[in-house]
């Protein structure tokens, strides 16, 4: 059935495409040349794709219009970026092609949106030193239009978002580090995304993030920098939001993690048996076996309900 509406819908693109062709649309019929490719992509017939995306590109070029080039190259781009295959191919048109044409043409917006593009691609694609490189240019790009909406306008809103697109370059960068195995920068930067989080909390997402993220750090002190005081201060963290949200998975979780810790490293009997026993309850209502606490399966994914405690 998709088949059939995809030949369908490629007819009417050819059709419109010749039309615009001699009427000498030429916006138009850039766009149907790119439409046509992207319906070739989903047929599968990959080999074709290339070239109505090439012929597509043709059209701007000829116009030495600035911004129909840019527009045409980074919507190009995600032709590949939003496929399941051939992701890679977006890189070329938005780190080479569009991306020079946009610092020359000074398009902030334009910037942002490919750097942030690139860093999910090449992070995605686990190349994770080149994708750092787009993440600190967005961070930078961010901060800067963050403070320059402080500046010009009294729009509430338009600082808000601006402070939230801040805060996923932060968070974005910051689990690049952690890939990298730069545990300190990765701590860093999971940092100040906190910074930028809205207080107080109002939405159920909001604590959420802060569940996930504080968690995230205790692992990452705890596993990685094999700090067991500094990540606890962290796991406490994320329990507290935990318990604002009344997430008894996460409850149970950071309970085993807390009760691992003060019964292995910082050897506090009570707290390690208060922790315990928390996590006890909350596996008993979640209908899980039992809770593991040993210090060498705490970080391995799964395995803190595998075996009894102290």
């Amino acid at each position: 059935m998709f088949f059939r509406a995809y030949r369908a819908a490629l007819d009417c693109t050819k059709s419109s495409l010749a039309i615009f062709i001699d009427l000498g649309c030429r916006e138009k019929e850039a766009y149907a040349w790119l439409k046509a490719g992207r319906i070739y992509q989903l047929l599968g017939q990959t080999e074709l794709v290339d070239i109505y995306v090439q012929a597509a590109q043709e059209v701007p070029l000829s116009t030495g219009d600035t911004h129909f080039v840019l527009k045409l190259l980074e919507d190009a781009g995600d032709i590949f970026f939003n496929s399941y295959q051939d992701r890679d191919k977006a890189i070329t048109f938005y780190r080479d092609r569009a991306l020079p044409i946009a610092v020359k043409s000074n398009s902030a917006r334009t910037r942002l949106r490919l750097c942030n593009k690139l860093a999910e691609l090449l992070f995605c694609l686990k190349l994770y030193g080149e994708a750092v490189e787009f993440a600190k240019t967005a961070a930078d790009i961010s901060i800067s239009q963050e403070r320059s909406k402080e500046q010009q306008c009294s729009y509430q809103a338009e600082v808000v978002s601006e402070l939230f697109k801040e805060r996923v370059s932060y968070h974005r960068l910051a689990s690049l580090y952690r890939c990298l195995q730069q545990h300190e920068l990765a701590e860093h930067y999971y940092l100040k995304a906190l910074c930028l989080c809205p207080t107080p909390l109002q939405f159920d997402e909001e604590t959420l993030y802060y569940v996930k993220v504080y968690q995230t750090l205790g692992d990452i002190i705890f596993c990685d920098l094999k700090d067991p005081f500094d990540a606890a201060g962290y796991y406490h963290l994320a329990l507290a939001a935990a318990m604002d949200l009344g997430n008894k998975r996460s409850q149970l979780q950071l309970c085993t993690r807390l009760a691992t810790i003060y019964h292995n490293f910082i050897v506090d009997r009570e707290l390690s048996l208060f922790f315990y026993q928390k996590a006890r309850a909350f596996a008993a209502e979640l209908n899980v076996r039992r809770i593991n606490i040993s210090s060498h399966q705490q970080c391995s994914s799964g395995s803190q309900y595998q075996t009894s405690g102290p």
